[in-house]
């Protein structure tokens, strides 16, 4: 399973639903962290242990730079 343009919540619970109980929540989270990419992986690894946690800072990671990269300061002529 690859992140694609979902957000990582979504990655998450489409995991935990295909798993159906075969692997721990702690084996899905670390193979979630793993499909990540490597500047959220890295916020994530150093969030709070509560999974929840890393959930809404994973999401709240891909949200700012999906953010920055729509009205980023180096926005071209044509675009303005």
């Amino acid at each position: 399973m690859t992140l694609g343009d979902r957000k990582p919540s979504q990655l998450l619970a489409e995991m935990r639903r295909t798993a159906k109980g075969a692997m721990t929540d702690l084996t899905l989270v670390d193979l979630w962290i793993g499909r990540l990419p490597p500047y959220v992986q890295s916020v994530v690894l150093a969030a709070a242990n509560n999974v929840e946690k890393k959930v809404k800072v994973a999401d709240a990671v891909m949200d700012s730079f999906a953010l920055y990269y729509r009205t980023g300061p180096y926005q071209h002529v044509s675009e303005v």
